[in-house]
């Protein structure tokens, strides 16, 4: 899997941590982002509605959408928002 930005600095963390042989930090930050990831992945569709929002809500960005697309609904607007609280701003590496 090719992690899209909105969870890429969360994974670069796992994946340092992983290679450092701290593996009880690599699973906090695997555990931190992969129910985003998850929610996010549930088709291309889903994918381009939520992921982009989830990415400009953490970097500090406007989403714009593009007819013809997805329109969120508002459990799923909560949880970006959720996700975007629990992850913080887009950590910089």
């Amino acid at each position: 899997m090719i992690l899209a930005p909105d969870v890429i600095d969360v994974a670069v963390r796992a994946y340092d941590a992983f290679r450092a042989g701290d593996e009880t930090s690599a699973e906090t930050e695997y555990a931190r982002f992969l129910p985003a990831a998850v929610f996010v992945m549930q088709g291309i569709e889903h994918l381009m509605c939520y992921g982009k929002r989830l990415f400009a809500a953490r970097a500090g960005l406007h989403n714009y959408d593009l007819c013809p697309a997805k329109r969120p609904s508002q459990p799923g607007l909560a949880t970006v928002d959720r996700f975007s609280a629990s992850l913080g701003p887009l950590a910089q590496h």
